[in-house]
């Protein structure tokens, strides 16, 4: 059966597992677990997908991303430390992930139904990427900002490994905003936004929004090395605050955050001091 044909995500865990029509693509290559993920079916009269049918291979910390032999992409071989950041993502059925480097990224998509093996095989991935937890004793969180809401504190606790804890974090909740103009008014909302330092030896960004905009479905976990973080800042404005948090390769997260006040520079304190950049 041709593999762009097959609907759901399964583990590859053994040369037997690999669908025959992408056994000639393994050429010789090695590995200890994978999974395989459908091709994209949201355009379907497309003859050539954007996002064809995919194995996902780990081989020690390389992982392979091969492209069902049909379709007009390349194999993928990415070393894990050339990752400086991974972002996973879902809103209702439709998951993401996209993987950067200093140089690119590579964008994969798929469909959240049973996808529990594909959140496994990440999860390794992503063990593998930042290293094993630091060994510490228990400390109390360094807590900044509004208190977690039920969503954010489900999404914190899905995004940490089980040997992973919180040092120190700040919350933006989500906010409504209105505004009137005569007879007419507008509601919009402000994403909430979560920033944790953790035991893993990474930043962690957390938020609901999708395509840019507050969805009250929707959730994106963002990880980045804690190898290379450079500094937190606070850029304060009329009406909103923005943390930055800047990164080695020139990269940045500029967060928009609603609540004032000094707590958000208290977390960009606590953060520096945890952590002092190497001098370049």
């Amino acid at each position: 059966m041709d593999s762009r044909e097959y609907l759901f995500i399964f583990p590859v865990n053994t040369p037997g597992d690999i669908p025959e029509d992408f056994r000639a693509s393994l050429q010789g290559r090695v590995f200890e677990r994978g999974v395989f993920l459908p091709q994209d079916d949201t355009n379907w009269f497309t003859r050539l997908p954007e996002y064809p049918a995919r194995l996902l291979l780990l081989n020690g910390c390389i992982l392979y991303i091969l492209p069902h032999p049909k379709s007009d992409q390349n194999v993928v071989e990415l070393n894990l430390a050339d990752i400086v950041q991974l972002e996973t993502g879902t809103s209702l059925l439709s998951g993401w992930i996209l993987l950067s480097t200093a140089l690119s990224a590579i964008r994969l998509i798929y469909n959240t139904r049973a996808s529990g093996e594909l959140e496994q095989f990440i999860a390794v991935l992503r063990r593998r990427w930042l290293g094993e937890p630091t060994a510490s004793k228990p400390v109390d969180t360094k807590r900044f900002g509004a208190e977690l809401d039920i969503k954010f504190r489900n999404l914190l606790a899905d995004s940490l490994d089980l040997d992973e804890s919180v040092l120190s974090q700040y919350f933006s909740p989500p906010l409504e905003c209105r505004s009137e103009f005569i007879l007419f008014r507008k509601s919009k909302w402000r994403p909430g936004h979560l920033i944790a330092l953790t035991s893993g030896n990474r930043l962690l960004w957390l938020k609901d929004e999708y395509r840019g905009h507050w969805e009250r479905y929707a959730a994106i976990t963002v990880s980045a090395p804690l190898s290379f973080f450079r500094r937190c800042t606070v850029e304060t404005g009329p009406d909103h605050s923005n943390i930055v948090v800047d990164f080695a390769f020139s990269s940045s997260w500029r967060i928009e955050i609603s609540q004032e006040g000094s707590s958000c520079g208290g977390f960009s304190k606590s953060l520096n001091s945890i952590f002092v950049p190497t001098r370049q």
